[in-house]
């Protein structure tokens, strides 16, 4: 099951990065934002955000050759089963060090949160 969030989340990736930008706003509507939705529902545990983000990486590597990767990251989303900001970051950094992948983890805040998550997510980073 993880394994497929992790298709689906490189999948949206695709296109969300199209470089054809007309393609790229046609294909971005709200059921790619119910598939990150649903897949952000999957990730709630500091386990299965190590094991998604390990796989992610390694994926990166295998499939597409990369070499270096920035996870970019809202930790609010991946709270709603008990773990805090700082709790779903770490889980994160971890799985990110696991891989061996040069790079980074970027936290991002949500425009349709209020000032004060942004102040948060801002700290954490």
């Amino acid at each position: 099951m993880l394994a497929d969030i992790c298709c689906i989340l490189l999948e949206l990736h695709h296109v969300v990065m199209h470089p054809n930008p007309v393609l790229r706003a046609a294909k971005i509507g709200n059921d790619n934002m119910n598939l990150f939705n649903w897949a952000n529902q999957m990730l709630q545990t500091a386990d299965d955000l190590k094991l998604a983000t390990l796989e992610i990486c390694t994926r990166l590597r295998r499939e597409h050759n990369v070499v270096y990767a920035e996870i970019r990251f809202c930790p609010t989303l991946h709270t709603h089963q008990g773990l805090n900001e700082s709790e779903v970051t770490d889980a994160v950094l971890q799985g990110f060090q696991a891989s061996g992948m040069p790079g980074g983890v970027i936290i991002c805040a949500l425009r349709t949160m209020p000032e004060a998550h942004w102040l948060a997510m801002a700290r954490l980073a």
